[in-house]
């Protein structure tokens, strides 16, 4: 089952944890994690209430704070204490979405620490990462983890002999092997570092598009 399908399942029987970090620093696509949330809400939406939600900003049961600036500022924070003072409207559980929470300064962490941990009933935070530096060490404790990662079965085989059949070629550059070994190279790490299905997607089709 895959990461999107175990959550939907949790929070369809009321068992979602208070806050989630959403980690997806290895992916390629910058607002990959944000795409994935969208999606997430959207499809818990339509199997929770059977409607299909459209824009999630537009859903009163969602909250979701994204940011041009280089900070949050304190009226984004002070929407969050406004959502959670009211209750839900048409979803069983509501959902505060913050987009690159690496733009959260630490005096808004530490002001939203208690709503972290105690966000009342049937609303969970989501905090989306799309970089290599983790969060304060204050936040991080506070949240569950989940790295996007790689879903359904590898296909190491499978570059291993695209692989093989590349070295058998004699007409093949020197340069394009190194480029070739590089990548397959990318590829095994993206297998051994549990990145995300997309990263490994990317890596399997550069390989089999390089000429044999």
């Amino acid at each position: 089952m895959l990461i999107t399908d175990r959550l939907i399942e949790r929070a369809l029987s009321k068992q979602l944890a208070n806050c989630y970090l959403i980690n997806a620093h290895y992916l390629q696509a910058e607002g990959h994690a944000l795409l994935w949330a969208s999606n997430f809400v959207k499809e818990y939406y339509q199997r929770a209430v059977g409607q299909n939600l459209g824009d999630i900003n537009n859903c009163p049961d969602i909250l979701l704070l994204d940011t041009d600036e280089k900070a949050y500022k304190k009226e984004d924070i002070e929407k969050i204490f406004s959502f959670l003072k009211y209750t839900k409207v048409s979803s069983p559980w509501r959902f505060i979405i913050i987009n690159q929470i690496n733009k959260l300064p630490e005096m808004h962490v530490n002001k939203l620490l208690k709503s972290f941990e105690e966000p009342g009933k049937e609303v969970s935070f989501l905090l989306l990462n799309e970089t290599h530096k983790s969060p304060l060490a204050t936040l991080n404790s506070r949240c569950l983890k989940i790295n996007l990662e790689l879903e359904g079965p590898t296909k190491e085989d499978e570059l291993r002999n695209i692989y093989n059949s590349s070295l058998n070629n004699k007409k093949l550059k020197l340069k394009h092997l190194q480029l070739l070994e590089s990548t397959l190279k990318q590829y095994k790490q993206s297998i051994d570092y549990n990145q995300s299905s997309a990263t490994r997607d990317m890596w399997l089709r550069f390989l089999q598009e390089m000429p044999q």
